[in-house]
């Protein structure tokens, strides 16, 4: 764990563990709820946030937390930020996982599942064929956006990127974040277009040699 100062705010980077679950799927459900490519996951309002806080918790717990680099950081005991990002061909849930959460996915998506699971084999299908380093999941508490905590979440993922000479990849879900993440040296290299659903940016950056 390290503490980080902002102005005159004080703040915790650590690694999460299963013990931060509640706290970093409610951020999550809390972050996304207006999100483009959430509403299409989760099309009925009067539930989307509950699903979407149980559909990252089951994420969280048995794919990001034990195959990933996983990264809160927290205000006064409270998880306001995280991220999550994969080393090469790490990024991908293991059938063993998809098997064990089957169900659980099934009840979440209901009647939607099979839409749902097109699009993200699509969605996966996008990858680059080289390795790479996969930036799968940053949010930030709503009312903490623009302070700095979105690049302080990604300092560990770019600084790895960098003294491993390994690009790293990412989907955009929303078109406004582009000029945010063109300033962390990635650059959109393409869209992806869901059927019946959103539209995700591809984007990439090269390792900044040292």
């Amino acid at each position: 764990m390290s503490r980080i100062s902002r102005g005159n705010l004080e703040y915790e980077l650590d690694r999460a563990s299963n013990a931060d679950l509640m706290q970093a799927s409610a951020l999550i459900a809390e972050s996304m709820l207006e999100n483009p490519f959430n509403e299409w996951l989760f099309p009925e309002v009067a539930s989307r946030r509950d699903r979407t806080s149980s559909y990252y918790n089951l994420l969280l717990r048995h794919h990001y937390i034990p195959n990933g680099i996983c990264e809160i950081i927290r205000h006064q005991s409270r998880v306001v930020g995280i991220s999550v990002w994969h080393l090469p061909a790490k990024w991908k849930i293991p059938e063993s996982t998809s098997s064990a959460i089957l169900e659980e996915v099934r009840d979440l998506f209901d009647s939607n599942l099979f839409e749902v699971g097109r699009g993200i084999r699509e969605i996966e299908s996008k990858h680059p064929q080289f390795p790479h380093l996969y930036a799968g999941l940053t949010v930030v508490a709503p009312e903490m956006q623009g302070t700095g905590l979105g690049s302080i979440l990604y300092g560990t993922l770019l600084t790895y990127a960098d003294e491993h000479n390994l690009p790293i990849y990412l989907e955009l879900t929303r078109e406004r974040d582009q000029s945010w993440i063109k300033g962390l040296g990635f650059e959109v290299t393409g869209e992806i277009d869901i059927a019946d659903g959103p539209t995700l940016w591809t984007c990439l950056r090269l390792p900044t040699p040292s």
